[in-house]
């Protein structure tokens, strides 16, 4: 595609020749003009999808991105199709959406006749936990909230046990609040928590724990 010049004998002789070009170049032009030889436009022999499967976010959005082989061909576009437009959506260019949890395959097609494709899965997942609070905080006790996350119907709390030096399921709960007691004044207490809905048999969670700190007032 950047040839600017060919000779004017430079295919002499070459009359079994198949000279492959790109759409609009110099170089088409040129070989238009010969007899003896076979002119066919450059196709894509490869196509790939920078990521083979993602999670999103809810509500959220990102960019496919794709590579192609050869570099040099006459039609470089593809288009984008997605399994549930229910569940994801998909713009010409690759931008995805998150409309609802599931799971669904985004299918990118060249559109240069090569019949090349290349999918990811997408597992559209509710959002993380925002705005972890405490409240109600007493001598031996204290509560906890958050906001709801943006697609769940569940959330999963963890406690981080100091004696075995590790994280344990402290409350699986549909509510956006918990009341944490039998804790000895001014104890700090670490939580972990993530969002989480079942779609069928497939639970989705949020990509990650949102992490925070609690602790009981002082004692007097």
């Amino acid at each position: 595609d950047k040839v600017t010049s060919i000779g004017k004998n430079a295919f002499k002789g070459c009359d079994n020749a198949t000279i492959y070009v790109v759409k609009g170049s110099y170089a088409e032009k040129h070989v238009k003009t010969l007899d003896n030889v076979k002119m066919k436009y450059r196709y894509m022999t490869s196509l790939k999808l920078t990521e083979t499967s993602l999670s999103l976010e809810l509500g959220s959005t990102t960019k496919l991105s794709y590579k192609y082989s050869p570099s040099a061909i006459y039609n470089k576009n593809v288009k984008f199709k997605s399994s549930d437009e229910k569940i994801l959506k998909v713009t010409e260019k690759g931008t995805i959406k998150g409309i609802s949890c599931g799971t669904v395959t985004v299918t990118c097609t060249a559109n240069d006749g090569s019949g090349k494709t290349a999918t990811c899965t997408v597992k559209v997942v509710p959002a993380n936990v925002k705005n972890v609070k405490t409240y109600s905080v007493k001598k031996d006790s204290f509560k906890l909230k958050w906001d709801k996350a943006e697609g769940a119907t569940s959330y999963l709390i963890k406690k981080y046990d100091t004696k075995d030096k590790k994280w344990v399921t402290f409350l699986k709960t549909s509510k956006t609040a918990c009341s944490v007691t039998n804790l000895e004044p001014g104890t700090s207490v670490r939580f972990a928590i993530k969002a989480y809905t079942k779609v069928g048999s497939t639970t989705y969670y949020s990509p990650a724990y949102t992490h925070y700190t609690g602790k009981t007032s002082s004692p007097d």
